[in-house]
């Protein structure tokens, strides 16, 4: 996982532990993770505080059905 700080332009490579990959499949899961996480339901939705998730899907580069969606 890449996470870039948009106000200080800073980047940092995470590493998503190998059970949270498999418990939570794909982008929509992950994303879903990824925000329950790092965000708080105080959080503005507007605000600096808050964060912008983008994953691939799980069946992305397959010829299943609307496949190639980005979450």
């Amino acid at each position: 996982m890449l996470e870039v700080d948009l106000t200080t332009v800073e980047t940092a490579e995470k590493t998503i532990p190998r059970e949270t990959s498999r418990r939570f499949l794909g982008g929509l899961g992950l994303n879903t993770w990824l925000l329950y996480t790092h965000t708080g339901p105080e959080t503005n939705p507007l605000g600096p505080e808050n964060i912008v998730l983008m994953s691939p899907g799980l069946l992305t580069g397959t010829e299943a059905p609307t496949s190639p969606r980005v979450e």
